[in-house]
């Protein structure tokens, strides 16, 4: 028996040894270590997944984890996803780990799944394979994970008006946050998208998204008409101050 079969804080000890590397981890323990990945302890889970990210780098027990990415609990299956990650796989099942681990309600988890997604796609041979089934998630998933998706369309800089516009359409004002994002780094914006960060910028009911549509559309304002009328209808209308202050950006001084 290891040191990690005693109570929680133990474990957590020897499982921060193990990730720092001060003593080796014996085959023996590994068991053991991936049972705390499911812990009720964020902190326990957190120290089991860095431990295991350094047993990944043992060639004698990469089949032990990989393994684990079938395992019936997401919380083992992240845990080796990002062991794996971690210790150089660019394997199809590691990616799919990641992405699913977009969803999860934990954000820590759901921006180091973000992290490592964008590192293999834009890694990989088969980039835009692995581009249009980050675009899946961000048209079909939870709210959590479509806004993850959108981020990470955002960074690797693949996405397209389509699926950002249709995500300004989202119930939930953090997918809404993360299509404006998007926008905001696509290399052309066209009429579509524009035109739905009018509407946005006009009828969101979230101030937060008014605010961001109009620090986009200010970039955008140049010539057009209608985005500097918007623009202009924010500056005399709206008693919100930072969002006045980002419409005048795009706005002439007076």
């Amino acid at each position: 028996m290891s040191d990690l079969d005693t109570k929680s804080g133990e474990r957590i000890a020897a499982l921060a040894r193990f990730e720092r590397r001060e003593v080796p981890i014996p085959a023996a323990a590994l068991d053991t270590i991936i049972a705390s990945l499911a812990a009720g302890s964020k902190d326990e889970r957190r120290r089991a997944a860095g431990a295991l990210a350094v047993a990944a780098r043992e060639r004698d027990l990469v089949g032990r984890i990989e393994a684990v990415l079938d395992d019936p609990d997401p919380q083992k299956r992240w845990g080796a996803t990002f062991a794996l990650a971690r210790a150089g796989s660019d394997s199809d099942a590691v990616f799919d780990g990641a992405l699913a681990a977009l969803g999860f309600d934990d954000g820590d988890v759901r921006w180091a799944a973000l992290e490592i997604v964008v590192m293999l796609a834009r890694s990989n041979p088969r980039r835009v394979d692995r581009t249009q089934r980050i675009v899946a998630v961000a048209r079909e998933a939870s709210a959590s994970g479509r806004k993850m998706a959108l981020y990470g369309l955002r960074d690797l800089e693949a996405g397209d008006e389509a699926v950002y516009t249709l995500a300004l359409f989202s119930e939930n004002a953090g997918v809404r946050l993360a299509a404006i994002s998007g926008i905001a780094r696509l290399p052309v914006t066209t009429a579509q998208a524009r035109d739905a960060l009018l509407v946005t910028v006009d009828r969101d009911a979230d101030v937060g998204v008014r605010r961001a549509a109009a620090v986009t559309l200010a970039k955008l304002a140049g010539d057009d008409p209608e985005v500097r009328a918007a623009l202009d209808r924010i500056r005399a209308t709206s008693t919100d101050a930072d969002l006045v202050r980002a419409a005048e950006r795009g706005l002439p001084k007076r």
